[in-house]
């Protein structure tokens, strides 16, 4: 089913005019958003995309439409490509069947395709948001602004008041925000992940980041849990996140912000460490490299595991 609806952004001082990465949310629909991430490296000819386009991971999570006989949170993700207008995601990915923690299996992450969407953006940083998906999945014109956006160490003015500075100079210090990305544990963790952006307050300038990880739940239902760090250290270090998850949210029109229910689910601990790059590496990079979490749910107790980068929003450079 195809339908739209209009995301607007608000000034962005921290990130090159022509990118939408970051956490985009609508303040009406609060519990819902979309993760968008454009990459350094281009990509060729392809079944969908041009010679050239650069590629862009875009997640979406939300909820079960109406009517599904499993409702709870749903969480959707795709790589697509830069178009002269926008982004197209050919192929958005919608999974289930694995189960959380020490029981998480690869093999069993079920995959599905579930259809596409596309995202034009104009000139005044507003973005269209086109998707066609799966009978059920409808929706109408909504209104989204951007919550997170990334901070790179240079000091641009607002896009409408003069447009950006130099990048910082050779000699600058390692951003922090060079760990933004998207991670998984490896093989052995196929099939979820987490979403990374460190970000940088338009008015104090105070580092923060924000991290959705993307996983099941003990029966092997999609799950998506969200959180905030504040005062991220420049230098790196365990960044702790109060990690929440939602229910009672549905997808569409008749979804219900005041119907959602923010649970505590508990915390969420990120290692960012200065690391040298396989193929360049004499260049350096912030990377998240271990996770552990500590859930006040026994069903989901307390672990961690060592973290793999699979994506790095062009801002931070190429992706390794």
């Amino acid at each position: 089913v195809d339908r739209g609806y209009q995301i607007a952004a608000p000034i962005r001082s921290v990130i090159e005019a022509e990118t939408s990465s970051g956490f985009w949310f609508d303040a009406a629909r609060s519990g819902e958003g979309l993760v968008i991430e454009e990459l350094g490296l281009p990509i060729g000819y392809g079944k969908f995309s041009p010679a050239g386009a650069r590629r862009v991971v875009v997640s979406w999570y939300t909820f079960a439409p109406p009517g599904d006989p499993d409702p709870g949170p749903r969480w959707l993700v795709g790589v697509g490509f830069q178009t002269g207008q926008g982004v197209h995601v050919p192929s958005m990915t919608i999974t289930r069947g694995a189960r959380f923690g020490a029981a998480f299996a690869p093999e069993a992450v079920e995959r599905r395709d579930w259809g596409s969407l596309s995202l034009v953006i104009d000139a005044q940083l507003r973005l269209q948001l086109r998707y066609a998906g799966p009978p059920g999945w409808e929706g109408s014109a909504r209104a989204m602004t951007m919550l997170a956006a990334l901070d790179f160490d240079r000091r641009p003015l607002p896009c409408c008041l003069g447009g950006l500075l130099d990048p910082p100079p050779p000699d600058a210090p390692l951003s922090i925000a060079t760990a933004s990305g998207s991670y998984t544990g490896g093989a052995s963790r196929d099939g979820e992940g987490i979403q990374l952006q460190v970000i940088e307050d338009v008015f104090t300038g105070n580092r923060r980041a924000v991290i959705a990880f993307y996983t099941y739940d003990p029966q092997g239902r999609q799950l998506w849990l969200v959180g905030q760090a504040d005062d991220v250290s420049p230098g790196g270090g365990e960044v702790v996140f109060d990690m929440q998850r939602a229910e009672g949210g549905v997808f569409g029109d008749t979804f219900d912000a005041s119907a959602v229910r923010r649970i505590p689910w508990g915390t969420l601990a990120v290692t960012l460490a200065p690391v040298a790059e396989v193929q360049i590496p004499e260049q350096m990079r912030y990377h998240a490299t271990a996770l552990r979490w500590t859930s006040g749910d026994p069903a989901y107790g307390s672990g961690g595991y060592p973290l793999t980068r699979i994506t790095a929003p062009s801002v931070t450079g190429p992706a390794p």
